[in-house]
């Protein structure tokens, strides 16, 4: 110790002064341990002033414990780090702070000297870590999780160097389906697998995702290990990882949809063969009907006639495709509605796939009410089955609820009564094609449907309060007559013998007037 105090300070006070503009934290003890100085950095991490701190030891004022084992570290004496030829350091110690905050350090104690070289006292020097510690921690958790969705993927993964185009990862989905082992991918180019055809090949997509950053392909063959070919769709990104380019390339094995799609296809031919083989039929028919209404002479009569067998053709026709979107399609429908609750019940609701396929059970759901729709739209099996009056009761509710306009429906003598085919036909479908027209032109808020059978005749009368129309002018024109149906409607109803008449003014709506003679028992039609 020199003789003189003066010197000394001098030192200790221009050590203290530099130590004080540090952007560490720092505390400077005597050789016996007692805090002679901290700096401001010190000060908030510890909670302790430099009036406060003076003079007490440094495990009170720097209490710090091992992270892992929480036990506490012992301080370092003056002469033991004077002993060492390296400074004595701890990384990853916890401090508790006087507030009571949890600090995560960096920290290491170096002996002070005075210019003759004799041990003054330690410098504690120590900065927070757990922000850092954090990040590391979170960074780690990322990478895990990233690995966890890697190995567990449902699609091929492979990573690739950008620059030199080598896999340098692949997922365990991948060599499941390709055959090779991992080894087998690691180090090889995407040709030597077989992804593309030759050399050439590889190099073109690689310059395209090199300036497009992206590639994709709908529909690319491979083949497996054993020779087998698969299709699949293959999908390449390039990003950057730690200022690195890599190639993620997602495989998607479609050899399963690719067969769903050619069967459609080969459905569709043959549903098109089947539509030009009934084409020429009925074109064949419509010659013969020709042929008969010349040998007829009698061009009104053989008009009738050809439109009698062509409605009647065509009732057929609808009720049996009715039936068939009935039976058939609906049975489809219920089996995959089925097939996909049971699926969805199987996956886990906070997995991706379950929200899609409820998407999908909603979407199957909406087609099996517009198959059911289509199907009483072309040929209500109800009209065979039940008769007139409740056909069109169901129809005339259903209608309202999918419209929203307001409908009322009354009959007279028509509850449990049967109507000739012919009649019960024609009737339905002028009152069907009457509120279609409602619908398309007449901005109705309410309709009104009358049926009303007598002894000798049945009347219809449909009533909307829409904005009507000019019923001279609509029949007169050939355009709006054929938009709103007149003819056909008039044409069915002489078919049975029937007359239509409309009444209408513009803005104060329409009315449709059906009269159909009902022929005593016994008595011949006039049509036949």
């Amino acid at each position: 110790m020199p003789q003189d105090g003066a010197p000394l300070k001098e030192h200790l006070d221009s050590v203290r002064v530099a130590l004080a503009h540090m952007g560490d934290a720092v505390i400077v003890t005597d050789t016996q341990g007692r805090v002679t100085s901290l700096n401001s950095a010190a000060q908030s991490l510890t909670g302790w002033t430099q009036e406060e701190a003076t003079g007490k030891l440094l495990s009170a004022v720097l209490p710090i414990v091992d992270e892992q084992t929480r036990l506490p570290l012992e301080d370092r004496s003056a002469k033991d780090l004077a002993a060492d030829a390296i400074a004595g350091s701890a990384n990853h110690t916890v401090l508790f702070a006087r507030n009571g905050t949890d600090w995560l350090l960096d920290n290491s104690s170096v002996p002070l000297r005075e210019h003759a070289g004799e041990i003054v006292g330690v410098v504690q020097v120590f900065r927070d870590i757990t922000e850092q510690h954090r990040a590391a921690h979170a960074v780690n958790v990322s990478e895990i999780r990233y690995r966890r969705l890697f190995e567990t993927a449902q699609d091929g993964i492979l990573i690739l160097d950008a620059e030199n185009r080598q896999i340098l990862d692949v997922n365990p989905f991948l060599t499941e389906m390709l055959g090779y082992s991992h080894e087998e991918f690691v180090g090889k180019e995407l040709w030597e697998i077989g992804l593309f055809s030759d050399i050439d090949t590889n190099k073109t997509a690689f310059k395209q995702l090199q300036t497009d950053g992206y590639i994709r392909y709908e529909d690319l063959p491979l083949a497996t290990k054993d020779g087998h070919r698969i299709d699949v769709e293959f999908v390449s990104n390039v990003y950057a990882v730690d200022c690195k380019k890599i190639i993620q390339c997602n495989i998607r094995e479609i050899t399963a949809r690719k067969r769903a799609e050619d069967a459609v296809r080969e459905a569709q031919h043959r549903l098109e063969d089947r539509v030009e083989e009934r084409t020429v039929q009925l074109a064949q028919a419509i010659a013969s009907l020709e042929a008969e209404i010349e040998a007829h002479k009698s061009a009104e009569a053989a008009r009738l006639r050809l439109l009698q067998q062509l409605i009647t053709s065509q009732e057929e026709e609808r009720h049996r495709i009715a039936r068939e979107l009935h039976d058939q399609m609906g049975q489809h429908l219920a089996a995959l509605i089925l097939g996909l609750k049971l699926f969805k019940d199987e996956t886990k609701e906070e997995s991706p796939a379950w929200a899609r396929l409820q998407q999908l059970q909603e979407l199957t759901d909406f087609i099996g009410k517009e198959v059911h729709h289509l199907a009483l739209e072309l040929r209500p099996t109800a009209l065979d089955d039940l008769g007139l009056h409740k056909t069109l009761l169901n129809y005339v509710d259903q209608w309202s609820e999918r419209s929203g306009v307001e409908a009322d429906f009354h009959s007279v003598n028509l509850d449990g009564v049967r109507l000739p085919s012919a009649i019960e036909t024609a009737l339905y479908r002028i009152v069907q094609e009457g509120l279609t027209n409602v619908l398309k032109h007449a901005q109705a808020r309410r309709i009104s449907l009358i049926l009303q059978r007598s002894a000798n005749e049945v009347r219809a009368i449909l009533e909307d309060d829409g904005q009507g129309f000019d019923v001279e002018a609509v029949v007169n024109s050939a355009g709006a007559a054929g938009r709103l149906g007149l003819r056909g409607m008039r044409e069915r109803v002489a078919l049975v013998g029937g007359m239509l008449t409309v009444e209408s003014t513009p803005n104060s709506g329409a009315t449709l007037y059906v009269r159909i003679p009902l022929l005593a028992e016994g008595e011949p039609d006039a049509l036949h």
